[in-house]
C-alpha cells in the first residue's frame, strides 16, 4: 500500500516538474 502511494506521488511530482519545465520553456521563447 505505502509503496503504491509512493509511486503515485513520484508520478505526480514528475508531472508537475514537466509542467513547470514547459512553462519556463514557453516563457523563454
Amino acid at each position: 500500500m505505502g509503496f503504491q502511494q509512493g509511486l503515485s506521488g513520484l508520478n505526480a511530482s514528475s508531472k508537475s516538474l514537466e509542467a513547470i519545465g514547459n512553462n519556463v520553456a514557453n516563457a523563454n521563447t
